[in-house]
């Protein structure tokens, strides 16, 4: 299911992002299973989050006169939340989230 939102995330409808921001309230704090699920899914996909990013900053010129500066685009505070989870999985020395099953080792 993140990549389907985070894809969203992505896209022009500014009510569509809106809506993924209002749900997406717990992906801010480390000890939530959404900030969890969403890190370690976007840590293992760099690109993915990057071409996202890229699609943010596209669109969000089609309402820069609603948000002057990108940072308080719903579409940018988003995908900088979604960059800073992943980052936090990326870490080598972290562990995966205790609420998230742990997948067995091959």
């Amino acid at each position: 299911m993140v990549p389907f939102v985070v894809r969203l995330v992505g896209e022009y409808v500014l009510e569509i992002v809106l809506d993924i921001r209002r749900e997406l309230v717990e992906i801010h704090d480390p000890w939530t299973s959404q900030h969890a699920v969403y890190g370690q899914v976007l840590a293992a996909n760099p690109s993915f989050v990057a071409n996202t990013a890229q699609r943010v900053a596209s669109y969000w010129a089609c309402y820069r006169h609603l948000y002057s500066d990108r940072r308080y685009y719903p579409g940018s505070t988003l995908i900088e939340s979604m960059r800073a989870a992943a980052r936090y999985y990326s870490i080598p020395t972290r562990t995966r989230h205790p609420y998230i099953s742990r997948q067995p080792t091959p």
